[in-house]
């Protein structure tokens, strides 16, 4: 029972788009870590009057991580419904007629899925250093800037 060379043709194929698609998702993170660095920066006043009320740094922590995450959540979620709605387009399954496609291939559960957590992970990685960096501001040095 080995697998046959189509198979095996087809799951470099496969293991070669999700690597790029891995780099590209790198990519997109650290673009999303630079614009999230700043943002901290430009909030330095915010976190150090919430530092000043009492709010710990975990909390400090939590908020800027949620606030990666839910930002790629609501894009991915965008993002997979844009998908969707082009698949079900009436022109696109026009043209898959057109071109001899007889039944219409379903939207895969999985890529839905694969791409909301896609979306989360990137999310939640870009968020880490920018939080922890929020953490260690302090009140002084927000006050001064």
């Amino acid at each position: 029972m080995g697998m046959s060379p189509e198979d095996l043709g087809f799951d470099r194929v496969t293991w070669a788009i999700a690597g790029v698609a891995g780099v590209v998702l790198l990519l997109g993170a650290l673009g999303l870590v630079n614009i999230s660095l700043v943002t901290v920066r430009h909030r330095l006043r915010e976190i150090g009057i919430r530092r000043s009320y009492g709010a710990t740094g975990p909390r400090i922590f939590v908020g800027v991580l949620m606030e990666s995450v839910v930002a790629t959540t609501v894009a991915g979620l965008i993002g997979v419904t844009a998908a969707v709605a082009v698949v079900r387009a009436p022109f696109v399954q026009r043209w898959f007629a057109d071109i001899g496609l007889v039944d219409l291939p379903p939207f895969p559960v999985s890529a839905v899925l694969i791409g909301l957590l896609a979306a989360i992970a990137v999310g939640a990685l870009a968020g880490i250093l920018p939080a922890a960096i929020a953490t260690r501001i302090k009140v002084i040095d927000a006050i001064r800037a």
